[in-house]
């Protein structure tokens, strides 16, 4: 029977920590930018279903932040909590906290934007624009085709 020695051990021990640090840069960019899609296919989901839910039950239906940071779905009971955004990530809403979606799904106003910012990393930035008919849609520019300001 052959076995590894020592130095090769070590040696093949190094190399993989080599690699390991030269792709760990890349590797949380993929993850910031996989946080920022995951969160922000949640929350067009709960405005979709707030805006059908409105239309469906023929009365208004508010998306709006509770004291505790998370955004609920409401008529005015609660029927949606979004979860909380990834830990050291934040969404920043450009309005004021409440978006009152009318019976026939209109949200009101002008556009409004939500920005997703994942921390330390501003390039996989995204903005959920709403609407004033209540649809929404994601961009890695503000609604305006600027850059999304989240600030490090």
């Amino acid at each position: 029977m052959k076995a590894f020695s020592l130095i090769e051990l070590l040696l093949a021990i190094v190399i993989v920590a080599i690699v390991l640090l030269i792709i760990q840069p890349s590797w949380q960019g993929m993850l910031s930018k996989n946080h920022a899609q995951a969160y922000t296919s949640e929350l067009v989901m709960a405005l979709q279903f707030a805006r059908s839910t409105a239309i469906s039950l023929g009365k208004p239906v508010t998306f709006y932040c509770g004291k505790d940071n998370q955004w609920r779905v409401g008529t005015p009971n609660v029927l949606r909590v979004l979860p909380p955004v990834f830990t050291g990530d934040t969404l920043i809403w450009n309005r004021d906290a409440i978006i009152t979606f009318s019976p026939d799904g209109f949200a009101g106003g002008q556009n409004r934007s939500f920005y997703y910012c994942p921390k330390n990393s501003s390039k996989n930035a995204l903005a959920v624009i709403l609407s004033p008919s209540g649809r929404t849609r994601v961009s890695p520019k503000t609604h305006d085709g600027k850059t999304i300001p989240c600030n490090f």
